[in-house]
């Protein structure tokens, strides 16, 4: 079985452990978000960590071209980096969404409502993997989290097609009709770039592997 200790260099490890920060912000806004869908908060601390995360983008940016990371690695780690960092933005982005519109009918809410809730613990599901995929010494084990992200993300598509169906189908209005369908393609893009994150992840892993 590969390990990850052996390959990595001090300046990959030290990247990579700032990224784990961004993905422990996204986790922190993810769960902030199931008290928005609720109605039971703002979206100050959102926002907080929506710009906490920006930050810790920036330091990472820094630490991956200005440190001894392998060159050919730096694209893909920056890529990263920004997939990693969208997802909090996506989160503050639909909490917005969420609190700017309510579509009338508590039938129509409730429905909504409870796609949300689905989402979310998908989200929950695949940033938790990723903060796994970034601290465990297993390549075998990465491969699995990998896998099951992707698993996660085809459960998202079908919640996502389920959202805008509905959305076609109801009699919601044109605002409750792109309301419905901005947040079904906001969530889809967080669990896109969960997805996205951990491919690059992988290949840069197999890259230093190799």
């Amino acid at each position: 079985m590969w390990g990850i200790r052996g390959f990595f260099e001090t300046g990959e490890e030290k990247a990579f452990t700032q990224t784990k920060g961004i993905l422990r912000i996204a986790h922190k806004a993810n769960h902030l978000l199931n008290d928005i869908i609720r109605g039971m908060s703002s979206i100050d601390d959102i926002k907080k960590l929506e710009r906490e995360s920006s930050r810790e983008y920036f330091k990472a940016s820094h630490v991956i071209v200005s440190g001894a990371i392998a060159p050919n690695l730096i694209d893909n780690m920056i890529i990263m980096v920004g997939k990693e960092e969208n997802i909090t933005d996506s989160v503050f982005k639909l909490s917005r969404q969420l609190m700017r519109y309510r579509v009338k009918g508590r039938k129509i809410n409730d429905y909504v409502n409870g796609k949300m809730h689905e989402f979310n613990r998908l989200a929950d599901s695949a940033i938790t993997m990723l903060i796994e995929m970034h601290g465990t010494k297993s390549i075998s084990r990465m491969r699995e989290l990998r896998h099951r992200i992707k698993a996660i993300e085809n459960k998202g598509d079908a919640v996502r097609d389920s959202l805008l169906d509905y959305a076609y189908k109801a009699n919601v209005g044109f605002k409750g009709f792109y309301h419905i369908t901005d947040l079904a393609y906001l969530y889809d893009d967080i669990l896109d770039d969960c997805e996205d994150s951990s491919d690059i992840f992988m290949s840069i892993v197999l890259a230093l592997a190799t």
